[in-house]
């Protein structure tokens, strides 16, 4: 690695572009990845009315959209941070910082929960021998934690590099949007952005949400998801602009979901998760989908 210097001699940082080229190769081959599996989940919701007729039982195609979706979004994603860290640009340091911190938080609370609840019922752990359990659950856990840790960990450690950062601002010396924002701030802000970009998918639940214990949809249903994408629209935008007002709005509308109305929409959310799992259980038969 080469060091760059100051006028007066001294060493500065040390330029890390190769390893941005690296790890940017790296993110394009797991856009690669996701692309295949993308494919694969879209033969199979194209083949499912063929599947249907096969097993005697009824199958959603659109059952399979919000997963072929959300990989098609992660192909885009890994293919765009790919040709930005390659072509060494400080927004793609930035997003990619901020979306392994994401990765890393993420896989420490996955893993937390699979600790408590190694997604082994009661009924099946009688019929499993306890060696066999005790080895699926090590196995589990050692890929958790190369994905969902080391993985993450890495490139949070590279990209968070004040050497990194020093050898995109050299190579790219305009400032870019990323930088008019503090970092965790923008990740909050991208964090509600993501958010509302999901929200399209509710037309295949034919806008069917549980507000407090009622579950709304159709019409009304409509209504309240259009009335709160655009308060999640304005936390995205307030908050990237620093705007105070939007962090009341924030608060005020976490503090609306509170323990007891959660509680409360327990029932509404589990019968229509329960729906949804079981299109996917007619295709591919594997009980543990469905909700307890």
């Amino acid at each position: 690695m080469s060091a760059a210097v100051n006028d007066k001699g001294s060493l500065t940082f040390k330029d890390r572009k190769t390893g941005l080229v690296v790890f940017g190769i790296f993110e394009i081959l797991g856009g690669v990845f996701t692309t295949l599996i993308a494919g694969v989940m879209l033969v199979m919701m194209l083949s499912a009315k063929d599947t249907g007729k096969l097993t005697g039982n009824a199958v959603d195609a659109s059952a399979f959209l919000p997963a072929v979706l959300m990989y098609v979004s992660l192909s885009v994603w890994n293919f765009w941070m790919g040709i930005g860290s390659i072509k060494v640009r400080r927004w793609a340091r930035t997003l990619l910082l901020i979306s392994s911190w994401v990765w890393l938080v993420s896989g420490v609370v996955a893993i937390s929960f699979f600790m408590q609840n190694p997604g082994v019922s009661a009924s099946e752990a009688q019929q499993v021998p306890p060696q066999a359990q005790h080895i699926f659950k090590i196995v589990t856990l050692v890929f958790m934690a190369i994905f969902y840790i080391v993985i993450p960990g890495v490139m949070v450690m590279f990209y968070g590099s004040r050497h990194v950062k020093a050898t995109c601002e050299q190579w790219d010396p305009v400032i870019r949007w990323t930088d008019k924002c503090p970092l965790p701030v923008l990740g909050l802000s991208l964090l509600w952005g993501v958010g509302l970009l999901g929200m399209p998918l509710s037309i295949i639940s034919g806008y069917t949400i549980p507000v407090f214990g009622v579950v709304l949809s159709g019409a009304a249903g409509a209504v309240f998801m259009l009335i709160n994408g655009l308060v999640i629209a304005y936390m995205a935008w307030g908050m990237y602009k620093l705007k105070v007002q939007a962090w009341w709005c924030a608060g005020a509308r976490q503090h609306s979901l509170t323990p007891t109305g959660v509680r409360r929409q327990e029932t509404g959310v589990r019968s229509w998760k329960s729906s949804t799992y079981a299109e996917l259980d007619k295709i591919i038969h594997v009980p543990v989908l469905a909700t307890p």
